[in-house]
């Protein structure tokens, strides 16, 4: 991944963009694999994040999204007014940024996932920046 790029989809910007969408205290379900996913909605976006794996590897182990059962290291974007796709990025490893059902894509798909990962991650890092010290101060 450029440089350029990783300075946006960082472990540690993720890192960051997770920890005050899990203080926002939002929930929202989003498909039909979890219930209750932590979630964030801004102007045109909407963030989500999926549990973690549980220790036997099974991904629906944590199937309510409890923050106190699990971690939450991966962030689905989905753009309003957009295509119908959720972009996802999966953050779990230490350094390693890998986005996630991209595979066989074409390169233009790719791009424009990272691309729309990259403006959700720049708006939240944004509001965490301007002194918001939480979700509901944002808001104000």
């Amino acid at each position: 991944m450029p440089s350029s790029e990783r300075q946006i989809l960082s472990k540690g910007n993720l890192d960051r963009v997770k920890r005050y969408i899990l203080e926002s205290g939002e929930r929202c379900t989003y498909s039909n694999r979890y219930n209750n996913n932590p979630c964030l909605r801004l102007p045109q976006l909407s963030l989500y994040l999926n549990p973690d794996p549980g220790p036997d590897g099974h991904p629906q182990w944590n199937i309510d999204c409890d923050i106190t059962r699990g971690d939450f290291n991966t962030l689905v974007v989905h753009e309003e007014g957009g295509d119908s796709a959720y972009h996802t990025v999966d953050f779990r490893g230490a350094d390693a940024i890998v986005l996630e059902g991209r595979e066989r894509a074409a390169e233009s798909e790719i791009l424009r996932s990272k691309l729309v990962l990259e403006r959700a991650v720049l708006a939240v890092l944004q509001r965490v920046d301007a002194g918001a010290s939480s979700p509901e101060e944002a808001k104000k």
